[in-house]
């Protein structure tokens, strides 16, 4: 029990080994935990390795236990970070540290980061987790009678939650680093789309229709051919057409009524995302020229493009065009000018989609993106990993040499045509056969990168004004307002 666990570190039987790492747990990872332990979550076993060990000074996140010599002390292999949140969370001394400080409100059901102006009904978790201290807590606080009930109920099933603890002795400690190399750096953790889908199960449909990420990602590739997206993009679009920040919390997602769709449920939630996701890779193979996953620069960008058309599923015209541009001015800046690269952009960018004002959301996006100057594509460094090479690629569309098929599906064309694609002319072919293979490559290098750079100036258009559609223009202005109004939207 996890009392049992709590007396061990106080009386100085559990020690840590000289080669764990330290505490990188913050106050929401300890938060969570006790969470899990109030609702009964498993939240994995302790490794423990028995041995002796003399006596000394344990430290243990903010606390120093002296512990004395003992001939079968247990040393922390595997669960480091939980005992330690345990350790200190519970007791007096780690209550003054901000890392494990925690309440428990007894009204809202909530452990709350302990503060000075804490509510009448929160209880420091030192106290809810000692029975003595607890009812003497009673008696000096009388406003929590009405929650007494509640209290004791918290305060015994944290003290009686069942902690899994494995003990291994009778090894060199040679032998533990390879238990707990093998512990921490081998098999495979689930990803974050896992856990969605285990958070939020489909029902019971059995037609076997209701939407799954994974159903998502298979179906619009099947109708677009635009390739499987894979699961966690796809739970990102999910979480963003519902609110701008993909990093949030995840549990509760339909429970809780902070999203942009607070009456949304599962279902509902899902279908919708594979509307928006739809209309988001319809525009990249229509309008944008991005014919396939593969050739997307940044997936990034996929998420922001289905949040917006989540939002606004029939944009006008004028905007689908200044939409393009802002892709094109996004994909070639990347993600780098946005704190946090990827996950940064993704939250920067989909805050300036704001519902309820589509033209707005577009003018918001296109400042985003000119925020920083950008470097042209280097053309001499293929990787196709890499936005750099992907962007060379869409901007020369390559055809297979055999069929004479281009990437988009467009009908056949003659060689000439296919030699084209690949950026070879005439010039280049004479090159090659006459075996001056440095020329041949300096000349293709140039040839790509003029091609290249006038499909970024056509698609994305950096020197030409971004108005808004007509329609968003207030057409009483007189002139002069008219045109400031004008040359802002421009910049």
């Amino acid at each position: 029990m996890l009392s049992e666990l709590v007396r061990l570190v106080n009386d100085g039987t559990v020690r840590i080994p000289r080669f764990q790492r330290g505490l990188r747990w913050e106050l929401a990872d300890v938060r969570k935990l006790f969470e899990s332990v109030l609702w009964g979550y498993p939240i994995g076993s302790l490794l423990m390795w028995e041995r002796p060990a003399p006596a000394r000074t344990v430290s243990l996140g903010a606390r120093l236990i002296h512990a004395p010599a003992l001939d079968r002390a247990l040393f922390v292999v595997d669960g480091q970070q939980r005992l330690t949140s345990f350790a200190n969370a519970l007791s007096d001394e780690g209550y003054q540290d901000d890392r494990f400080a925690l309440d428990y409100d007894l009204e809202t059901g909530r452990f709350l980061p302990a503060r000075r102006d804490r509510s009448e009904t929160a209880v420091p978790l030192p106290v809810l987790f000692d029975l003595r201290r607890l009812l003497s807590w009673y008696t000096t606080h009388p406003e929590v009678a009405d929650w007494v009930t509640e209290a004791n109920d918290v305060a015994t099933r944290l003290r009686q939650y069942s902690v899994p603890v494995s003990v291994v002795s009778g090894v060199d400690e040679e032998v533990l680093r390879d238990i707990f190399d093998r512990m921490n750096n081998y098999g495979k953790r689930l990803s974050r789309a896992e856990v969605f889908t285990a958070l939020n199960p489909a029902g019971d449909d059995d037609s076997g229709d209701e939407l799954t990420v994974r159903r998502i990602a298979e179906r619009v590739d099947a109708d677009l051919q635009f390739g499987v997206i894979d699961d966690d993009t796809v739970l990102r679009v999910i979480l963003s057409r519902r609110g701008p920040d993909v990093t949030r919390e995840i549990r509760g997602e339909f429970a809780e009524s902070g999203s942009e769709f607070p009456h949304e449920g599962r279902s509902e939630a899902f279908g919708r995302a594979e509307d928006a996701v739809r209309l988001a890779v319809a525009f990249l193979q229509g309008s944008v020229g991005i014919p396939h996953l593969s050739l997307l620069p940044h997936r990034y960008l996929l998420v922001v493009l289905a949040r917006f058309f989540g939002h606004f599923p029939d944009p006008a015209p004028r905007n689908l065009i200044l939409l393009r541009r802002w892709f094109w001015r996004a994909a070639v800046l990347g993600p780098e000018i946005f704190k946090g690269s990827a996950k940064g952009a993704m939250r920067a960018l989909n805050n300036r989609i704001v519902p309820g004002d589509e033209s707005g959301s577009v003018q918001g996006l296109l400042t985003a993106a000119s925020r920083a100057p950008f470097a042209w594509p280097n053309v001499r460094r293929f990787r196709t990993n890499e936005a750099s090479t992907r962007i060379v690629l869409a901007a020369t569309e390559p055809r297979e040499s055999l069929t004479q098929v281009p990437v988009t599906g467009r009908p056949g064309a003659p060689w000439e045509a296919v030699l084209a694609s690949q950026v070879v002319d005439r010039s280049a072919v004479n090159e090659l056969a006459g075996q001056r293979y440095d020329a041949f490559v300096a000349g293709r290098n140039a040839l790509i990168e003029t091609l290249v750079r006038a499909f970024l100036l056509r698609m994305a258009e950096w020197r030409t004004e971004d108005t808004p559609p007509l329609a968003d223009l207030d057409l009483d202005l007189d002139d002069a307002e008219f045109e400031d109004r004008v040359e802002g939207a421009g910049r």
